[in-house]
Order: C-alpha cells, then sequence, then structure tokens
C-alpha cells in the first residue's frame, strides 16, 4: 500500500480548454501536461492569454469546455489549497516590513499543528534561500513609500507561496520588470525547487533569455489564444526547423519563436495547424512516458528526510538550504504512522505514489478563527497606526487642538453663552465624522487588492477579517477623538464632573463608530475612490445641515430627514448631557427665557417691598433673588434641542447604535455575497 507524503508534487493535465469573456473567444482548445519535478513555461505575445490560462490553471477563472484535472482528479476546493498562484503584481501592505509580511503570512497558513518555533525556522529557511536577510526589516514601500527594490518585492512574494510547501506553484510572468540578473537567480531558484522538492512548476514567461528559456522542460505556446507549440524546450529548434522557420545562428530561441507568432495570420494559421498535428503524438507521450525522475520519487519516499537543497552561488546572490520537512505539516499521529510506513517502503525498495487529494480530515483553514482574528488584528493595528499616527498627522492635531482650546477657553455658563458651546460640542462631533469617514474610504479601498488575493488564496475567514480590521481602525480614531476632545473640555470648563466628561467622551467615540460603518458601506457599495468619497461626503453635508445646530427650525416636511442625520443625534445627547448638568446664568435685562423674566420680575418686586424694611433685610432679599436666577433645565432643553416630540437621550442612543448595527450587516452581506474576490 503506497503512502503520500503530504504535498508532494501533483501532476497537471489540461485538454481543449476554451474560455470566453464577454461572447469573445480568449483560449481554444489548448492543451498540455506539467509533470511533478518539472518546469513548464507559457510564452506567447502580449494579448496571447498566457495570464487568463494561468488563471484557469489555478482555478479562478471558469472554463466553457474541457478537461482540467490534478493527478487525474477535477481541481476543487481542497485541491486549489495545494496550489500557490504568484501574481504578477507584487500586492503587499506597503507600511509594513518584508519579516512582518512573511511572519504575519506564516501564522496565517501554516497549520496550528506547528508550534512557533517550528514556524519561525520555515520562515527563516525561506530568507536564507532567497538571500533575503538584507532586506528583512525593510518596509515594502510603494508609490511615494520608498522601500524594496522590484527584486526584493518578487523575493518576499514568492517567499510567501514557498512557505506552505506547495504541490503545484504557478507564477505569472515572474520576471516582468526585473533586471536579468535578478531574474535569472529567480529562475534558478524555481528551477532547483522544482528539480530537487518534486514540485510542479508552471510560469508565464515574456521575452526570456536564452539562459533562463533553456531552464525550462517544456514549452507551451501561445497565438491568438491557439496552441502554436508544446512539447520538450529541447526539442523546440529541431519543431520549428521542420516548418522552414529555423532559429538563425547566435540569436535567442526564445526571442525568434516570440518573433515567429507575431508575424502574418498566414503564419499563426501554419503554426497552429502544426500543433493540432503534433497534439496526438503528444498525447500519447503524456500518457506512456516515465518522464518523472527516479531521484524525485526516491526522495519523496524518504518520510523523515528533508525535502532540501543547495543551490550554488548564482548571479548576484548565494542561496543556501531550503529545508522542506514534510513532517512539519503533519500532525504527531501521522508523523509516527507515515514514519513506519515509508521505512517499510524504502526496505521494499518500493517507490511513493502522488498524494490523494481526497482527506477529510484536512480543515479548510490552517488557523482558528482566534488565531485569524489576533493575526490580523496585529496587522491591522500595526498598518493603521502607520497610516493614522505619524509625524504630520499629530502636528495638525496639536495645532487645531490648541487651536479649538483657545478659542473656546473657559466658556462659561450663562444664558448668552449656550450657542458658543453648541458650537464647542458640535465641532468636536464633525471631527469624529469627516475624519473618520474619510479614512475609512480610503482604507477600505487601499486594502483591497491585498484581501481579494488572500481571500483567492484562502488566507482566512472574511468574519476574522472584518472583525480585526473593525476592531483595530476604531481603536485609533476613539484615541484620536480621545486625544483632541480632552483637552478641549478641560481648558473650555465645559464641566467640573469626571462623569459629564466620560459622557461627551462615549458619545464622541459612538459617532466615530456610526461613522467608520459608513466608510465601510460606501467604500464597498461605489468600490471606486471618487464616487465613494463624494456620495459619502454629499451625504454626511446633509446630515450636518439638518443636525440641529445651523438651522433651528426644520419644516414639519422635512422632519424625517433631521431624525435620519446621525449628526442630529449625536447633537441631541451631548446637548441633553451639556444642558442636563450645568446652571446657566440668566442675561439680564432681557432674557429669551420666561423663567428668567419671571424671576427677574419677582426679584423688582422684592427690591420694591425691601425699601420699608431697614438695609440688612433688602440685601438678604437680593441676594437671595440672585441665588435663584438660573435659567429652567426643561427651557433650556426645550429651546435648543429638536427634540419637540419629548424623545429622550435613550432614543437617540438606541438610533445610533441601529445605525452601526445595520450598516454592519449590509456591508457584511455585500461583501460575502455580491463582493466576491475575482482577478480583474
Amino acid at each position: 500500500m503506497d503512502t503520500a507524503v503530504k504535498h508532494s508534487g501533483y501532476e497537471l493535465k489540461f485538454t481543449d480548454l476554451c474560455v470566453k469573456i464577454d461572447k469573445r473567444e480568449i483560449l481554444k482548445d489548448v492543451y498540455g501536461v506539467a509533470k511533478p519535478g518539472e518546469m513548464v513555461a507559457i510564452m506567447g505575445p502580449s494579448g496571447a492569454g498566457k495570464t487568463t490560462l494561468i488563471n484557469c490553471l489555478a482555478g479562478r477563472r471558469p472554463i466553457e469546455s474541457g478537461t482540467l484535472t490534478l493527478n487525474s482528479r477535477p481541481i476543487n476546493k481542497q485541491l486549489k489549497r495545494k496550489i500557490s498562484y504568484v501574481l504578477q503584481n507584487d500586492i503587499f501592505l506597503e507600511n509594513l516590513t518584508c519579516w512582518e509580511t512573511l511572519w504575519y503570512t506564516a501564522l496565517l497558513r501554516l497549520p496550528g499543528s506547528m508550534s512557533t518555533s517550528q514556524k519561525k525556522e520555515r520562515v527563516m529557511d525561506i530568507v536564507d534561500t532567497l538571500d533575503m536577510k538584507k532586506c528583512l526589516h525593510t518596509k515594502i514601500g510603494g508609490g511615494l513609500t520608498r522601500g524594496l527594490s522590484g527584486g526584493e518585492k518578487k523575493r518576499t512574494t514568492i517567499a510567501c507561496e514557498l512557505l506552505t510547501n506547495p504541490a503545484l506553484m504557478l507564477l505569472d510572468e515572474p520576471t516582468s520588470g526585473l533586471d536579468s540578473s535578478n531574474a535569472f537567480s529567480l529562475c534558478t531558484i524555481l528551477k532547483q525547487f522544482a528539480k530537487d522538492s518534486g514540485k510542479t512548476v508552471v510560469a508565464s514567461i515574456h521575452q526570456p533569455s536564452s539562459q533562463i528559456f533553456n531552464m525550462f522542460d517544456k514549452l507551451l505556446l501561445l497565438c491568438d489564444g491557439k496552441m502554436a507549440y508544446f512539447g520538450e524546450v529541447k526539442n523546440c529548434a529541431q519543431h520549428f526547423a521542420s516548418l522552414e522557420l529555423p532559429c538563425p545562428a547566435n540569436y535567442n530561441l526564445a526571442d525568434h519563436i516570440l518573433d515567429l507568432v507575431k508575424v502574418s495570420p498566414e503564419k499563426h494559421r501554419e503554426l497552429t495547424m502544426a500543433a493540432e498535428k503534433q497534439k496526438e503524438n503528444n498525447f500519447i507521450k503524456m500518457n506512456n512516458s516515465e518522464n518523472t525522475p527516479k531521484k524525485i520519487l526516491a526522495t519523496q519516499a524518504v518520510g523523515n528526510d528533508n525535502l532540501g537543497y543547495v543551490i550554488e552561488e548564482c548571479g548576484e546572490i548565494t542561496l543556501n538550504t531550503l529545508n522542506y520537512n514534510n513532517n512539519m505539516m503533519t500532525t504527531p499521529q501521522q508523523k509516527e504512522t507515515d514514519g513506519k510506513d515509508f521505512a517499510q517502503q524504502k526496505a521494499l525498495g518500493c517507490t511513493v505514489s502522488a498524494p490523494s487529494p481526497d482527506r477529510g480530515s484536512e480543515s479548510r483553514w490552517p488557523a482558528s478563527f482566534f488565531l485569524q482574528f489576533y493575526v490580523l488584528f496585529l496587522r491591522s493595528l500595526k498598518y493603521s497606526y502607520s497610516r493614522l499616527i505619524h509625524k504630520w498627522a499629530m502636528i495638525q492635531m496639536v495645532i487645531f487642538t490648541a487651536f479649538a482650546s483657545a478659542l473656546w477657553y473657559q466658556v462659561e455658563a450663562k444664558e448668552s453663552e449656550i450657542t458658543n458651546r453648541q458650537g464647542l460640542m458640535f465641532v468636536a462631533i464633525l471631527n469624529s465624522t469627516f475624519p473618520v469617514y474619510m479614512d475609512t474610504v480610503l482604507s477600505v479601498i487601499g486594502e483591497r487588492m491585498i484581501v481579494t488575493k488572500e481571500r483567492l488564496a484562502g488566507y482566512y475567514r472574511l468574519s476574522a477579517y472584518l472583525l480585526a480590521k473593525n476592531c483595530s481602525d476604531i481603536i485609533l480614531h476613539l484615541a484620536l477623538s480621545t486625544f483632541f476632545f480632552t483637552p478641549l473640555f478641560i481648558f473650555s470648563g465645559l464641566s467640573v464632573k469626571i462623569l459629564v466628561y466620560l459622557k461627551m467622551l462615549g458619545l464622541l467615540c459612538l459617532s466615530c463608530i456610526v461613522n467608520h460603518s459608513l466608510g465601510e458601506l460606501f467604500a464597498n457599495v461605489f468600490v471606486d475612490l471618487n464616487p465613494a468619497l463624494l456620495g459619502g461626503s454629499t451625504l454626511l453635508l446633509v446630515y450636518t445641515i439638518a443636525g440641529g445646530f445651523f438651522v433651528k427650525n426644520i419644516p414639519l416636511w422635512m422632519k424625517w430627514l433631521t431624525h435620519l442625520s446621525t449628526q442630529f443625534h449625536c447633537f441631541s445627547i451631548v446637548t441633553i448631557i451639556d444642558l442636563s448638568n450645568s446652571q446657566f446664568l440668566c442675561s439680564s435685562p432681557k432674557s429669551l427665557y420666561s423663567s428668567c423674566r419671571m424671576n427677574q420680575s419677582d426679584l423688582f418686586n422684592t427690591n420694591q417691598s425691601a425699601l420699608s424694611f431697614d438695609n440688612q433685610s433688602a440685601l438678604s432679599f437680593t441676594n437671595q433673588s440672585e441665588v435663584n436666577n438660573y435659567v429652567a433645565t426643561e427651557e433650556l432643553l426645550n429651546r435648543n434641542t429638536l427634540d419637540s416630540d419629548g424623545w429622550t437621550i435613550y432614543y437617540h442612543i438606541f438610533v445610533l447604535i441601529g445605525y452601526v448595527v445595520v450598516l454592519k450587516l449590509i456591508m457584511y452581506l455585500l461583501v460575502r455575497f455580491a463582493r466576491k474576490p475575482h482577478l480583474s
């Protein structure tokens, strides 16, 4: 009975693949096979269908017709996890370092049966092999941020995929954007990975050098989505010579081949017809040949030996040993059983067959939900921290806080200052509205490509990512709101009661969460940045105008808009807190409040009556009246809030919490079902 090593090489076979996009035929009757230990090149001019074919082989794009198998089995979700796919573009979180990127990837993608030390050892093995120690603590960078070079980014991309020890590695133009030295070094690594660890490597490549071209075992040549050649690279020159298309002396064979498929339509038809005639012979060889190296099978049979290799100095880098210990990928019970079986197989001189793809005991996710949440929370917190809390952001915050504190310094609790106090509180609300919304939209859209890449590769659950990102972003926004509001509250002298401060701060925290939820929803509804920013900003501006500070007397037919405004509910809560916990002196001689006018009338009558008494009695009556010369709280609330219907503070809190629940639920359903990740 054969025993398989987990994640040993898989045979990829595809026949008569046809793909249509918008009724346009992209691929037609494409076929090929890649065996363990082989490195296969997919070549063709731009627009020939190379990337589309790679996407189909990865199971990320549906095919119209044809067959696609891995070890003679149709590719399903479980088999997809045995495939690693290196995209043409290097997609990372720019503010993380190379080490952080690799370590977070290891925690998310390596199985829970591996210890932390084993995961670190795996990462360092990859780092040593790809000679990445010099750039290990350098930020990834991108855009206006300096960081890794193009070659270092590509190595980091491949390192993230090598961590899982994949059975099949697909690469979309891995040498794109690299100089000749880096491209050669990279292809050398891939060749050794395929040869010495018995894995299957398929890469699309554009205009390789002669050295790189000769590293490949097989070539699949595309021309307008059709086959122009499939076979061994060493037979390539002979094939085209037989078609009276010989390669000139001292000329790069790869360049010659690409030149042939770029010429006239007549040549295209000639090449595709020759490939069609070649097809039958190719499939006879595919089914009957024993091309898999004996050395690879023997290596696979040794269950407790490391599948590793040493690469000699090549180009500008020196490659070291890469430890592919397959036992790290199994449980202790599996190790013991597999070790005995492998020893028996080795003693009998038997080879080991390819692994069975159907392992019902395998978990869909390498890491548990809580580990995924923890890792994603740390990663998102670190990434968002560098985005939100940096030198210039803090300088801006300090200047704005100092200006606002000076403007509202020691605002008094009297009737004439009520509007000023409300202005202060409304500015605090706006500070937790527009900045939070804008940053959330920019963050969600900015991370969309990395999230799409990771979801397609099965890094984590969507729920774990969304929960972690919400927690990390909201914590930082709450910290910034606290940093702004605390000195403003102290210097303005709103209240000496700590409970009032905590209530107002809690309201600002709730405002941050509401606007973060709104930003997430708009970023996923509109997808593109401009409509998301403009659409949400317009809505928030309408909410601001209807929020109760600028316009007190809202027309009856627009009352519904007021109650939809998040600023209205926030402003109502903070106004109720302020007016209910302070006593406001009446203005004199004329007041807008009837309770003040009554007090002033009583004071006048009292002073008149006091004339008939001695001076001491008159002063006593006057002081008693001054003590009672405050605006009635109920009248303050009726005049300075839009709560004409008598809604309490709990109503406003309930509405804001309802906003959060509804917005988060809609956003999750949208991302989960309507915004499924796909390759553009």
